[in-house]
């Protein structure tokens, strides 16, 4: 299966819950950057092979795969081999699309007839981003990120993602941005926000990253290339996520790519992101 990543088209963070974690609003879109999953089932105990730089133990597939096997009480060997595309730490959701690949991969060969809701469930103990990649290509996202509302996708803009090579912590973002005043007002509904989704052009949307403020500012080389993609045309330009990816919003999917020429001639490392209409299917 070919598991896609993700951008957050416009991620507000809220103030901290008694549970610990942040209030999100957020609209997430699967784009056309993807991994590569393989499984095959046979032979003794779980194997995991691809370029993670850290141990496979420790991996959020090879805890999908738990989780699978302990729910289904099935006892069978697995292997599972991953093509990595998306970079780590970016922002992109890899790991977490990653994991919900390799849980409908497994439903597809050795439970069929599982439930979707219990397949839901059991990716969302892997992460909050995890369940989405379950259902549309689009959703409004809320709650501490476990509030997934698939939206009818929009597919007729593009963007450029330039992709600097340079890992954010989430942790240390989130440290980054508690450790700072919010500013009064101008915060987005719910409603606003599906609302301009679904109804404005790209150009006119004007969502926002709550993490701009503060990750731009420490990482210098990411607020350049914001302002690179908005010297390019870009419409709006922020990061997606907590970082480091960056991209820039195109009504056009030809201007976007001329960006992506124009950054990579520059020495970026530019990249052309499409907005997918579906999450693609096992194969």
């Amino acid at each position: 299966m070919r598991a896609p990543a993700k951008v957050n088209l416009h991620l507000d963070v809220g103030g901290l819950r008694v549970d610990g974690f942040h209030d999100l609003v957020s609209l997430f879109q699967a784009v056309s950057l993807y991994d590569e999953i393989r499984i095959m089932v046979g032979g003794q105990g779980l194997s995991l092979t691809g370029e993670f730089g850290f141990p496979a133990s420790q991996n959020i597939i090879t805890r999908a795969a738990r989780s699978f096997l302990d729910a289904t009480g099935l006892a069978v060997g697995i292997r599972i081999d991953v093509v990595k595309s998306i970079p780590m730490a970016a922002g992109l959701g890899g790991g977490s699309s990653d994991a919900a690949a390799t849980l409908r991969c497994l439903s597809a060969l050795l439970a069929p007839d599982m439930p979707a809701p219990r397949l839901r469930s059991l990716a969302a103990t892997l992460g909050s981003d995890v369940p989405f990649f379950l259902g549309s290509a689009a959703a409004l996202v809320g709650g501490r990120g476990d509030v997934v509302t698939g939206l009818p996708p929009r597919t007729d803009y593009a963007m450029a993602a330039v992709l600097p090579g340079i890992p954010v912590g989430t942790a240390a973002a989130y440290a980054a941005l508690d450790a700072t005043s919010r500013p009064p007002g101008g915060r987005l509904s719910s409603a606003e926000l599906v609302k301009r989704y679904a109804e404005r052009p790209a150009s006119e949307w004007w969502f926002t990253n709550s993490f701009d403020r503060v990750v731009l500012q420490e990482h210098p080389v990411l607020s350049a290339s914001r302002e690179a993609l908005l010297a390019a045309g870009a419409a709006s330009a922020g990061l997606t996520g907590s970082g480091s990816t960056v991209i820039g919003l195109f009504d056009e999917e030809s201007a976007a790519a001329g960006c992506v020429s124009a950054l990579t001639a520059a020495g970026y490392a530019a990249i052309l992101l499409l907005p997918l209409a579906t999450i693609p299917r096992v194969c």
